[in-house]
C-alpha cells in the first residue's frame, strides 16, 4: 500500500516538473528580451517608420445626442505592430502577458482627437490583452468607452441621414516615424443586431484613412464612418399625427353658426395655442440652429392654416353687420319671407342656411365665407402635405 501512494506521488511530482521549468524559462526569456531594451525609442529607430494596424469590434453605440451633437461608442480597440527588439526561439508559439508587461516596452501614443471623452474600462482589472509572437508582432487589445463630437446637418429633420465619424491619430510620431492604417482583412467587426438604437438605424460602416499637415509635422490618422437613418415612426405618433389633428380641428369652426361668438372664438384661439404649445415643445428638444428643418416647414404650414381658420372666423365677424348686409333695392313682400334679421346682444342672426342662394341680391352674403372655406382649406392643405412628404422623400 506504501508502495502504491509512493509510486502515485512520484509520478504527479514528476509531471509538475516541465511545467515548473517552462514557467522559469519564460521568465528568462522576458528579462532576456528587456536587458537591452529602451521603451523610449520606436522601433526601427532612424529607419522606416513603423506600420500600425488597426481593427475595431464594436460592442455598442449610443446614445446620439442632437443637442450637444454628439455620440458614445464602446469597442475593442486592437493594434499590431512589429518590434525587432524582442523576437524570441520558435520553441513558443505565442506569449500572452499582463497590462504590467506593457510597461515595460514601447507602444504608440494613439488617441482621439475629436472625443469629448474617452477612458479604457478598468472592470475588474484593466480590460487589455498583449501578445507577442516569435517573429516581434504584437498584439494590444483593449476595451474602450469614447464619447466623440458628432456635426449634424438638421436640414431633413427629422427624415434626415447622420454621418459620425470616430478619428484615430498619432499624437507624438510623425508619419516619418508611425503610420497609422487599417487592417487589410477586417477593419472593423461589429453584429447588426446588437447595434440597437432608440431614434436611429445603423445603415452603413465606412473606414478610410488620411494624412494631416500641422506645423509641427505631417501625421497620418485613420477615421471611422458610421451612418446612421433616423426611426420616423417615433415623430409621426408624436409630432405629425397631433399636428394634423389640430389643424383639422381647426375646421369645426366652419360648420359653427356664425352667431355662436363665443363658441367659434374658443376654438379658434385653443386651436391657434394647441399648435403653440406643440411647436415649443418639439423644439425644445432640438439644438438651436439657423437651418430650416423639414419638420420646421410642416409647422410653419399647418400654423398658418389653423392661424388662417382664426382670421376667417374674425372676417365673418367683421361682415356680420347691417351695413353689409342691406338690400340693394326694396325688397318685395315675396322677398322677405326668409331675410329677416334679428338682433341678439350686439350680433345679428341670419335664419337662412350659409349656402349661396343666387336669388338673394344682397350686396354682400357672408354666408359665402364658411361655404368656400370648407371646401378651399381641407383640399388645399392636403394637396401641400402631399407635395411636403413627396419632396423631402426624394430628397432624403
Amino acid at each position: 500500500m506504501l508502495l502504491i501512494v509512493f509510486l502515485c506521488y512520484f509520478s504527479f511530482a514528476q509531471s509538475q516538473i516541465p511545467e515548473q521549468n517552462l514557467g522559469s524559462n519564460v521568465s528568462r526569456l522576458l528579462n532576456t528580451l528587456l536587458a537591452n531594451y529602451d521603451m523610449r525609442l520606436r522601433p526601427n529607430f532612424n529607419g522606416p517608420p513603423v506600420k500600425i494596424q488597426c481593427t475595431l469590434n464594436i460592442d455598442s453605440i449610443g446614445p446620439i445626442d442632437e443637442v450637444e451633437m454628439k455620440f458614445r461608442i464602446d469597442f475593442s480597440f486592437r493594434q499590431y505592430w512589429d518590434d525587432p527588439r524582442i523576437k524570441f526561439d520558435e520553441d513558443y508559439e505565442k506569449l500572452v502577458l499582463n497590462a504590467k508587461f506593457l510597461e515595460r516596452i514601447w507602444q504608440p501614443d494613439t488617441f482621439f482627437p475629436e472625443s469629448y471623452e474617452s477612458k479604457k474600462q478598468q472592470v475588474m482589472v484593466p480590460n487589455i490583452l498583449l501578445r507577442i509572437s516569435p517573429e516581434g508582432h504584437i498584439l494590444l487589445s483593449s476595451r474602450v468607452t469614447v464619447i466623440s463630437k458628432c456635426p449634424m446637418d438638421l436640414q431633413y429633420f427629422p427624415m434626415d441621414v447622420q454621418t459620425c465619424q470616430l478619428k484615430i491619430e498619432a499624437y507624438g510620431y510623425t508619419a516619418k516615424d508611425l503610420q497609422m492604417e487599417w487592417h487589410p482583412e477586417y477593419p472593423v467587426e461589429y453584429e447588426r443586431k446588437q447595434l440597437k438604437l432608440a431614434q436611429f438605424e445603423l445603415i452603413g460602416v465606412y473606414t478610410h484613412g488620411y494624412w494631416m499637415n500641422l506645423t509641427t509635422g505631417n501625421f497620418s490618422g485613420l477615421t471611422l464612418s458610421l451612418k446612421f437613418q433616423r426611426s420616423l415612426i417615433y415623430f409621426v405618433i408624436q409630432v405629425y399625427v397631433p399636428a394634423y389633428l389640430i389643424v383639422i380641428l381647426s375646421w369645426v369652426n366652419f360648420w359653427v353658426n356664425r352667431s355662436s361668438v363665443p363658441a367659434r372664438a374658443a376654438l379658434a384661439i385653443t386651436t391657434v395655442l394647441t399648435m403653440m404649445t406643440l411647436i415649443g415643445a418639439t423644439n425644445s428638444s432640438l439644438p438651436r440652429v439657423s437651418t430650416i428643418k423639414a419638420l420646421d416647414v410642416y409647422f410653419a404650414v399647418s400654423f398658418f392654416y389653423v392661424f388662417g381658420a382664426l382670421l376667417e372666423f374674425a372676417v365673418v365677424c367683421y361682415l356680420n353687420k347691417p351695413r353689409f348686409m342691406q338690400p340693394k333695392r326694396p325688397l318685395l313682400e315675396s322677398e322677405k319671407g326668409g331675410e329677416i334679421e334679428t338682433c341678439l346682444n350686439g350680433s345679428f342672426e341670419n335664419k337662412d342656411s350659409d349656402a349661396p342662394d343666387s336669388s338673394k341680391s344682397y350686396v354682400f352674403y357672408v354666408g359665402n365665407i364658411d361655404y368656400y372655406s370648407r371646401i378651399v382649406f381641407p383640399v388645399s392643405y392636403f394637396i401641400v402635405s402631399l407635395i411636403y412628404w413627396c419632396t423631402y422623400f426624394v430628397l432624403t
